[in-house]
């Protein structure tokens, strides 16, 4: 491959990655969000990266195991006190 064409193939996947799919956010339910993602706590020092539906599908969850174990048995976070998710802010290798 000449240098020239090295260069094409760099500005072409540059080109492509300033689009919107860019942009999005990935949520861990497998998805691409143009919203912002946050980190809600899993226990432990985990985290897992959710967007707003599927943080309010998590809280709906919580709710119900809380009302199977007791009350406290999980943390009932509300979106606002979460931290943005933003990849850059991490330690290398790690999440959160």
């Amino acid at each position: 491959m000449t240098r020239d064409e090295t260069i094409k193939i760099i500005r072409t996947e540059l080109r492509r990655r300033s689009g919107k799919a860019w942009s999005m956010n990935t949520c861990d339910h497998n998805h691409m969000t143009p919203g912002e993602t946050r980190l809600l706590p899993i226990g432990g020092d985990g985290n897992v990266i959710v967007c707003r539906r599927h943080f309010y599908v998590e809280i709906a969850f919580r709710k119900e195991r809380n009302r199977e174990l007791g009350e406290g048995a999980f943390p009932l976070p509300v979106w606002e006190d979460l931290v943005v998710y933003s990849a850059a802010r991490l330690p290398r290798g790690g999440r959160g």
